[in-house]
């Protein structure tokens, strides 16, 4: 099916430990928020879909940590949905079975298991990854990616 497809880059950092200054990277080793929202549209007509991506810290330690990632369909139709999570260089992750993960550079492209790819309206889904890092950890951006179902 085409149809308008939205891109959604929302990065909201709560949690544990974490600062996040609104306009660029957010540092774990402090607290706060931040949240940076765009939308990018296909001219091509059809439903209008849109998710959102919400990170947390959930734990971290000497060395790595902990992440979710929520996302939430806000759009008025199903979608499928995939997540970019984008790390300083030199950030390794694991996750959880059943997710197919790609790597283009420091980018992680990470799609849901099949059963779980697809977001009825308000509904939300969530992934977990572990994340090892070298140096200071640097929260990464999320990157929500909707497709009319």
């Amino acid at each position: 099916m085409r149809g308008r497809a939205a891109l959604v880059v929302g990065a909201m950092i709560a949690g544990i430990g974490l600062a996040a200054p609104a306009v660029a990277a957010p540092s774990i080793n402090g607290a706060g928020s931040a949240t940076v929202a765009q939308e990018v549209t296909d001219p091509t007509p059809g439903p209008e879909v849109a998710c959102q991506a919400v990170l947390t810290i959930a734990a971290q330690w000497p060395g790595g940590y902990q992440g979710v990632v929520t996302v939430t369909n806000v759009s008025s139709v199903p979608i499928r949905w995939r997540v970019v999570i984008t790390f300083p260089d030199g950030t390794t992750i694991t996750l959880p079975p059943g997710f197919v993960v790609a790597r283009n550079g420091t980018s992680w492209w990470v799609h849901p298991p099949m059963w779980a790819e697809i977001l009825p309206p308000g509904a939300s889904a969530s992934v977990s990854f572990v994340a090892g890092t070298t140096g200071a950890h640097t929260a990464p951006t999320v990157t929500c990616v909707a497709t009319p179902v």
